[in-house]
């Protein structure tokens, strides 16, 4: 393969989603490094991640329609479901002002925050038209 042939098929819309990936691949592994100990961490949200930012980075292989980049954001998706569904009581322990369920609030809302902004963006960008020009 050659670098420039894959590089002069893509438009900015997929480097911007390269870019997301590979954000998100930087924040899951935070996430893991940072989270991993707390009740608020899922593996079920660490793996959807991860295979979806490596989906999302193999799109610049292996176009394939932008399947790739569909089938990323909607990891994300799941990825946000696992964390809300895990974050979600130890949050409200923080909106009401009391610690009866525990763990880190701080770090589950930052992360629930960064898997959902790089999950509506993606989602976004698949409705961009990424023809090369």
């Amino acid at each position: 393969m050659q670098l420039k042939k894959l590089l002069s098929c893509k438009t900015p819309v997929h480097f911007i989603a390269y870019a997301l990936c590979l954000i998100g691949l930087i924040a899951d592994i935070l996430f893991l490094v940072l989270d991993g100990a707390d009740q608020t961490f899922t593996i079920g949200c660490f793996a959807c991640v991860l295979v979806g930012s490596i989906a999302g980075l193999a799109h610049f292989f292996f176009g394939w329609k932008n399947v790739l980049l569909w089938a990323s954001s909607l990891l994300y998706t799941a990825a946000f479901g696992f964390h809300l569904s895990v974050a979600l009581p130890s949050l409200s322990d923080w909106w009401n002002g009391v610690n009866f369920i525990g763990g880190n609030q701080e770090l589950a809302l930052a992360f629930g925050a960064i898997f959902l902004i790089i999950d509506l963006t993606l989602m976004v960008l698949n409705f961009f038209d990424k023809r090369a020009a």
